[in-house]
């Protein structure tokens, strides 16, 4: 883009109707975490295009301790940013074709999502630990904006979290500030994934902003998550290197059993960065395999089997909510850390089918998985019938009522929870009522 080096990250089929526009931390857009963003992203639908911010002059990942950061934050601001800004949304709309502009803000560059979130520049923003940005500038925006947040952080503090809140309320604007405990500034580009709780925190955040774009700048408005892992690739996050696989940690992968259905199994191998980068626009890495997965189940051998309850879409319909018809009679999934039944661990009762009331799973049989949907080792002996979905060229386990069909969620197998079974039912809660009262026999049958 004129003399200021790109990074593009472009959608299998070329598209560019949603573009994100990645803004960098002070590290750069060189930072191989970054560009792996990137890569994600694209391979989400959206077209991704990364200037430098800083003329080819980062700071070094692994500065000495007598670098002078006031001295060469000095040299960057408004003056110069500003103009890359503008230049970079004009290129993605006039050359790229860009028709909704998405914006990430890591840091430093969480500023400049603030102040260009406004009518024909960007559309949606988003941005984590966000550095520098004036009450003034956040009064301004004019678009929805989405904040990850650390615990600790001396740029962004709990009073000055407190007053963005207050000011995102006044403006009117949708808006969503997300707090993730025990991490610190910059644990979303370069957090430790030694350390469980930013490893679950920098995945989370990514599907944080996957989610707001998806809800806010593609107009289809249904998420289409891709996650992999490519133990070719290399991530160095500071002082000590780091493997880092953006984003199918372990944890994220839980949490996505229910869209990928894909085991992945971690086996590190650490390679270095190699050669530099050259000057030119420089387009993503080409040896990321990734795999395709997305929220719901394709028609699968469960439709085409009989049940007991054998009532029309029309009587569907009738009796069920919009939420569960599409959960449970069209396999769709609801939301992460959403559902009722997420975090609901009574001493007794029993868990029924939404749609037909039949008795699925004990409260003996729920554990606590952190995966973000109600989790079973096992279920009442019968009550739930086992598919293979084939869908997306994979083999997944979808779990179904045996009753009336309605779609429950999958189950995985092999995870290394501390249960009987070493199962896991993943299941929504909107297909599930609960009844504390238990009506189940010891041989499965109702009362």
């Amino acid at each position: 883009m004129d003399d200021v080096e790109v990074y593009i990250s472009e959608t299998s089929d070329k598209s560019t109707e949603h573009g994100i526009l990645i803004i960098t931390d002070v590290i750069g857009h060189r930072f191989k975490n970054v560009q792996l963003v990137a890569d994600t992203f694209a391979k989400n639908g959206y077209f991704v295009y990364m200037p430098d911010l800083f003329n080819g002059n980062p700071i070094p990942l692994n500065r000495p301790d007598d670098f002078d950061f006031p001295k060469w934050l000095s040299n960057y601001g408004t003056g110069v940013e500003d103009p890359i800004m503008e230049k970079s949304i004009k290129t993605m709309r006039e050359k790229y074709g860009v028709k909704r502009v998405g914006a990430v803000g890591y840091c430093f560059g969480g500023k400049y999502v603030v102040r260009f979130l406004k009518p024909g520049q960007i559309d949606v923003g988003y941005s984590a630990h966000p550095s520098f940005v004036q009450e003034d500038e956040l009064k301004g925006i004019k678009g929805p904006f989405a904040i990850s947040a650390a615990e600790t952080d001396h740029i962004f503090p709990t009073e000055k979290r407190h007053r963005s809140e207050e000011i995102l309320k006044e403006v009117g604007q949708p808006y969503q500030i997300n707090l993730y405990s025990g991490v610190e500034h910059g644990f979303a580009v370069r957090g430790d994934p030694e350390k469980r709780e930013v490893q679950y925190a920098k995945e989370s955040a990514f599907l944080q902003a996957l989610q707001w774009f998806e809800e806010h700048l593609n107009i289809q408005r249904r998420l289409s998550l891709i996650f992999s892992i490519d133990y070719s690739d290399t991530l160095y996050t500071s002082v000590k290197p780091h493997l880092m696989r953006l984003p199918s940690f372990p944890n994220i992968i839980r949490t996505l059993y229910a869209f990928s259905n894909t085991t992945l199994r971690s086996q590190p191998i650490v390679k270095s960065l190699g050669q530099p980068l050259q000057r030119a626009t420089i387009r993503s890495m080409p040896t990321i395999p990734f795999l395709g997965s997305l929220f719901s189940s394709s028609t699968s051998s469960s439709q085409k089997m009989s049940y007991p309850d054998e009532r029309t879409p029309g009587d569907w319909q009738a009796v069920l909510n919009k939420e569960q018809f599409r959960v449970l009679r069209e396999k769709g999934t609801e939301a992460p850390f959403s559902g009722e039944y997420d975090k609901h661990h009574p001493s007794q009762g029993v868990y029924t089918c939404a749609g037909c009331q039949a008795p699925l799973y004990k409260a003996e049989h729920k554990f606590k998985s952190g995966c973000g949907w109600p989790a079973y080792f096992d279920a009442i002996p019968g009550a739930v019938t086992r598919h293979t979905d084939s869908s997306f060229g994979m083999a997944r386990t979808e779990i179904v009522c045996s009753n009336c069909g309605g779609h429950l969620g999958h189950v995985f197998k092999g995870e290394g929870y501390n249960t009987p079974t070493d199962e896991r039912h993943c299941v929504n809660s909107v297909s599930l009522k609960f009844n504390k009262d238990d009506p189940v026999t010891g041989n499965g049958q109702a009362k």
